[in-house]
């Protein structure tokens, strides 16, 4: 016969399988706890760079909608370069070089959100590999756009505003600014005291030096409406991932 186990090893036994059930319990309490952290901190993570990246796209078009506008009028000018008449008003022409002031600048997109997640390694608790993939990638892209964009200022500063001084009536040209390239909204241009008489800016507009301006100008918008075109699928697909996984 076996001999009968003392009653206090059964209460042991039973008392050890409760704080190993308990241990299970709290790690698994644990695990889920930090789960459902680390998803709440994905979604917002995700929810601000939604937010950034919704800004992105509108500052885009609205510089898309520069880039053209400042396109047509270099070609325009281009045109009206080589005509062997003159085909358009003093104050139109006045107008059009007048635009010739604007450049857009190395754009500042908003980017704290997502510069933040890729500097404290935040990136890595999202969990769709191709959305981290293309974050991770984003400030390539921007850098891309960004070095156009300082050609461009270059061209401006060492090309075209040298030659617009010494052969333009800048104030005369100054006054007749009234809008931003591709806005339909006034700018406010601060009126100038100029000369009662007025420059005619033909022959600045003859001389082939400014055809090769209009030239290195038209290229460095191409340049960068280019890299608009380029990069505009990479932030769709952001965009589309973030709302998809948001919504999941």
């Amino acid at each position: 016969m076996f001999r009968k186990q003392p009653s206090w090893l059964a209460g042991a036994f039973i008392e050890m399988v409760v704080v190993v059930v308990s241990i299970l319990i709290a790690f698994s309490l644990d695990a889920w706890w930090d789960r459902q952290m680390e998803q709440r901190q994905e979604r917002e993570v995700m929810a601000g760079l939604l937010s950034e990246f919704r800004e992105v796209e509108a500052q885009i078009e609205e510089e898309r909608r520069f880039h053209e506008a400042v396109k047509e009028t270099t070609l325009l000018l281009m045109e009206l370069s080589l005509s062997d008449d003159i085909p358009v008003q003093a104050d139109s022409l006045d107008r059009l070089l007048g635009d010739l002031f604007w450049w857009g600048g190395e754009s500042n997109y908003s980017s704290g959100t997502l510069t933040s997640a890729i500097a404290s390694g935040q990136i890595s608790i999202i969990q769709n590999d191709r959305l981290r993939d293309l974050l991770a990638e984003w400030p390539r892209v921007i850098g891309d756009i960004r070095e156009n964009e300082a050609n461009e200022i270059w061209e401006y500063r060492n090309g075209l505003k040298p030659f617009m001084r010494a052969r333009a009536n800048m104030a005369q040209l100054a006054n007749r600014i009234e809008y931003e390239p591709g806005s339909e909204e006034p700018y406010p241009v601060t009126k100038v005291p100029q000369s009662s008489s007025r420059a005619d800016h033909w022959s600045l507009v003859k001389d082939p030096q400014f055809h090769n301006l209009m030239l290195f100008r038209l290229w460095t918008n191409d340049d960068i409406l280019t890299e608009f075109d380029e990069f505009h699928p990479h932030l769709e697909e952001i965009l589309t991932l973030l709302g998809a996984e948001l919504q999941g």
